[in-house]
């Protein structure tokens, strides 16, 4: 299997993020069983030349690649707009809901989501849980806590089902720091509260089981904050990709 990887952090306030994929190679080479070939990708260029857009595109579709990891979650657009789909929905799983229109205009994993909004016809944000910030909502978005998913599942269940059985094509994009930081701290930005990883697989199970999912990104493991974590992000992409080989639509 071809996994894109993006050793990039630019788009965010604190460095360290560029190292989860050098992390996830790591361990694969002690205990990788499945034969996994690592295409890196330099996003300054995509920054700096739209035309690569297409390129990586490109690349994506030649190689078959279903996975990206990264990087901060400004790679999640990246990959997106290299990929347009008609009838598309982006889920996200985040702590955060990272849109702040007209904050800025260069691209970061904060306010990124402003940027695809003509991109998807529907963005679902799974976890969220950033008491900090109140904002103005887009029609496009709509946001579950993770009071939400932790105690009212059947019923996100239930309106996520119907959600995706209105769409065609699904991005799935799971930022680390929607789980609980007492199982999971390696990341960027923590935020008390979160989810449990089992919790987390099964929606993601539920989610590429409807054979709608088109490309997944994993982003914002950074092994510069807390508790390395280097074993359970590799055994939590290693799922991802037993998942993948099993549910993804062609």
């Amino acid at each position: 299997m071809n996994i894109l990887i993006a050793k990039y952090d630019d788009g965010s306030r604190i460095p360290g993020a560029r190292l989860a994929p050098i992390k996830l190679y790591e361990k694969y080479k002690i205990y990788g069983r499945e034969e996994l070939n690592f295409i890196s990708i330099d996003i300054r260029q995509m920054r700096t030349e739209e035309k690569n857009l297409s390129k990586l595109g490109e690349l994506i579709n030649e190689n078959k690649i279903q996975l990206a990891v990264g990087g901060d979650h400004s790679i999640t657009y990246y990959c997106a707009e290299s990929l347009p789909k008609s009838n598309s929905c982006l889920i996200i799983f985040d702590a955060h809901l990272d849109y702040f229109p007209n904050a800025e205009k260069e691209i970061k994993n904060w306010n990124f989501i402003e940027f695809l909004l003509h991109t998807f016809s529907k963005i679902i944000i799974l976890g969220e849980r950033n008491f900090e910030y109140s904002r103005e909502k887009h029609e496009k978005i709509t946001v579950f806590s993770s009071v939400d998913l932790n105690f009212r599942m059947d019923n996100i269940l239930d309106e996520l089902a119907k959600i995706i059985g209105s769409m065609e094509n699904i991005y799935l994009s799971i930022d680390m720091d929607v789980l609980s930081s007492s199982e999971f701290s390696s990341v960027s930005y923590p935020v008390i509260g979160g989810i449990q990883m089992e919790r987390l697989l099964f929606f993601i199970d539920k989610i590429i089981s409807s054979g709608k999912v088109y490309f997944l990104d994993i982003v914002e493991y950074n092994p510069m904050i807390g508790t390395e974590n280097s074993e359970l992000f590799f055994q939590f992409v290693k799922r991802i990709i037993h998942k993948l080989n099993g549910g993804m639509n062609e």
